[in-house]
């Protein structure tokens, strides 16, 4: 058999190789781009009647960060809008849905840095969910 023939025998074959080691190598790095980006989500219920208040709001930031593991007492809330002393400085709700908005947080022993944690707030019907994750 000359080296033509053998070369057109193999060539459909590795076509067909480096074809499945591409597909399996875009799963594998989709996958773990999906676990290794993915912050977690902390969800609570409240009254479908009830409006979504900033101090609400707060608390239920605090859990998530409970939740994910850091100690809430180690952490204030970034004041993006005066007066800062009220909760409504603390919460930036999206103007288009109101119910939907963030609170960024810095750790109280690291005052070099502005925030650190960010707290995505969104409310769906009688539930509310918290996404705690890293400023990057």
């Amino acid at each position: 058999m000359s080296v033509r023939a053998l070369s057109r025998a193999v060539a459909p074959r590795r076509g067909w190789t480096w074809a499945t080691l591409l597909v399996l190598f875009a799963t594998t790095l989709g996958l773990g781009l999906a676990i290794w980006n993915s912050e977690p989500t902390y969800r609570s219920t409240m009254a479908a009647s009830d409006r979504l208040t900033e101090e609400m709001v707060l608390a239920r930031a605090r859990d998530a960060i409970r939740q994910a593991g850091y100690d809430p007492r180690s952490v204030e809330p970034v004041c993006f809008r005066a007066p800062c002393a009220k909760p409504e400085g603390y919460f930036a709700r999206n103007s288009v849905d109101p119910d939907r908005g963030y609170v960024l947080w810095r750790f109280t022993s690291d005052s070099r840095t502005l925030f650190q944690l960010s707290v995505t707030v969104e409310r769906r019907r009688d539930e509310i969910r918290c996404t705690v994750g890293r400023v990057k």
